[in-house]
């Protein structure tokens, strides 16, 4: 609070009182906007205490769900991740297949390490997806431009179709009646 008024004390002497004055009017109206109240009352369920409390009350959907599962091999593994992967190889002793950040096994809708109802609820709920060979990173394209290698481009790493990130869930939710089948939207 302190070092925020020594930083707005600088632009007093060179602001008139109606623009600080206009520039406090947008500052709370961003704040009170309806778009920050969201994002804001939301972050607290990013936190660990926000998870634990929504694992307690078992606040989450009864619903079916799935996961995208990868794994990479030497000819699927972008240069910039050769280092990371080889690093989890080497951290984790149960498990050869991953995707440069996530073992196979661990891969999956439910927690794996904690056993209580909630966790049997969600194991139970969870349709199991087939395995990919891709790796962590796959959706990105422009986020990592300044990352790809020239052995990268030739092999089109981040090049790959991004629909069949989304196709398992949209199977899932179709199969079970969350999203309705054209012919039965008529």
């Amino acid at each position: 609070l302190v070092d925020g008024e020594r930083f707005l004390k600088r632009f007093q002497a060179s602001m008139s009182a109606a623009t600080q004055n206009l520039a406090l009017d947008l500052l709370q109206n961003a704040l009170s906007s309806r778009l920050a109240y969201a994002v804001l009352g939301s972050v607290q369920s990013l936190t660990h205490e926000g998870a634990r409390t929504m694992w307690r009350d078992g606040q989450h959907a009864h619903a079916p769900s799935t996961s995208m599962r990868g794994v990479v091999e030497s000819h699927t593994l972008p240069e910039c991740l050769m280092f990371v992967s080889n690093i989890i190889l080497q951290q984790m002793d149960y498990s050869q297949r991953q995707d440069t950040q996530v073992a196979v096994e661990e891969a999956v809708a439910y927690p794996t390490s904690i056993r209580n109802a909630n966790a049997e609820l969600l194991k139970r709920v969870d349709m199991r997806s087939a395995i990919q060979r891709t790796h962590h990173w796959s959706p990105l394209h422009e986020e990592v431009l300044f990352l790809t290698t020239s052995g990268d481009d030739p092999l089109a790493m981040f090049d790959t179709p991004k629909d069949r990130h989304v196709f398992p869930w949209l199977e899932v939710n179709t199969r079970f009646g969350v999203i309705q089948r054209k012919d039965e939207c008529s």
